[in-house]
């Protein structure tokens, strides 16, 4: 009964941690698409907005002498929109690339003014903060005439405002799998594996569960930035809720597992005792006839077979005893008789001795 109910015990806390963590599962996959659409969102703003400081400044180069001030307001509501937005941008010529002192974004430029094409990157080195980083060369004619550099700061207040509603701890990593940030400054987030990059370069979802009995459960996946960069992103649900939940189902199926092995175990053993008691019953019985105590009766006689075979025993050591006391009467018959016999014999001895003298003193 024991090993039965711990079975039975160990099985649904199995059972349960396994749906708990497809629940998990399920809801992971859900802040998964909030938060991709999210960055997304945010890479789509920061192409609109380069897209818009591209015309501005085309129109700048077009109608430089007839619309001044229109221009002005223009880019006045330009700058406005992008502080209000948390972006902020500048323009760099291409002639100023070869000797700008960040190397990470003359990197960049040279790129982009190769490509000919906007170029994305989430940046830590560019700029004072980590930062969602956008790259256009403006084109007029064959030339790139300037390139304009947008950031939307994307550190650890942008990923805490985008993961605290939803109770998430949120890490971006780059290709190589080094953590480029935080939601949580002080948090200890999971180290990439091997295995895991391999698989979400593959395009899978990876999901880990972090120390025991649930504690926290983890999906990795990428999301790819234009078209030559990725990021990593790392989204970790707490479960100590979870945990709790499962901690009390476990223990009140393994109260109601122990309240039915208890209940069981009292059946089992009146089950038993019922089997046992008319068997001990009869190993007294047959140890008191052992003894020489054919009276000895079994008293309580059960139903069933058991009950037959006490009757039987009854019944037999009725008709012992009687055989028994009929036995000794006439043994006791007997012995008066041979007593009898044997004083009738003694009379005679005795009658036959007085007449033998009688007859000598007659003569």
């Amino acid at each position: 009964l024991i090993a039965l109910g711990s079975a039975a015990t160990i099985g649904t806390i199995l059972i349960i941690t396994n749906t708990l963590e497809e629940t998990a599962d399920e809801r992971l996959l859900a802040y998964q698409q909030q938060i991709y659409t999210e960055i997304r969102d945010l890479e789509a703003r920061l192409l609109r907005r380069s897209n818009l400081l591209e015309l501005s400044y085309i129109l700048d180069r077009t109608y430089k002498t007839d619309s001044l001030e229109e221009l002005a307001r223009i880019e006045s509501l330009n700058d406005e929109s992008l502080v209000s937005e948390g972006m902020k941008a500048r323009y760099i010529s291409p002639n100023a690339i070869k000797d700008h002192p960040d190397l990470a974004l003359a990197k960049l430029l040279e790129l982009a003014q190769t490509s000919r094409k906007p170029q994305i990157r989430f940046t830590t080195d560019i700029g004072t903060h980590p930062a969602l980083t956008v790259v256009r060369p403006i084109l007029i004619g064959n030339r790139v005439a300037q390139h304009i550099v947008i950031q939307a700061t994307m550190g650890m207040e942008y990923l805490f405002k985008i993961s605290a509603p939803l109770n998430l701890k949120t890490a971006l990593y780059d290709l190589g799998g080094s953590l480029l940030v935080g939601s949580h400054a002080e948090h200890d987030f999971m180290e990439l594996t091997p295995e895991i990059m391999e698989e979400v370069f593959s395009g899978r979802n990876v999901f880990v569960s972090q120390d025991k009995f649930l504690k926290r459960r983890d999906i990795f996946y990428a999301i790819p930035l234009g078209t030559t960069d990725m990021l990593i992103v790392l989204l970790e649900m707490p479960l100590a809720d979870i945990s709790t939940i499962s901690g009390a189902l476990a223990t009140r199926s393994a109260f109601s597992i122990l309240l039915a092995m208890l209940i069981g175990g009292y059946i089992y053993y009146r089950m038993i005792s019922q089997i046992l008691s008319p068997a001990q019953s009869m190993m007294l019985a047959t140890k008191a006839i052992g003894d020489g105590n054919l009276k000895y009766r079994i008293e309580n006689i059960p139903s069933g077979e058991f009950g037959e075979l006490a009757s039987a025993f009854n019944n037999m050591m009725q008709n012992i005893s009687a055989m028994y006391d009929e036995t000794i009467e006439k043994e006791r018959e007997l012995t008066k008789a041979q007593e009898q016999l044997r004083y009738k014999d003694i009379l005679e001895e005795k009658n036959q001795a007085i007449e033998t003298a009688n007859n000598e003193l007659k003569d």
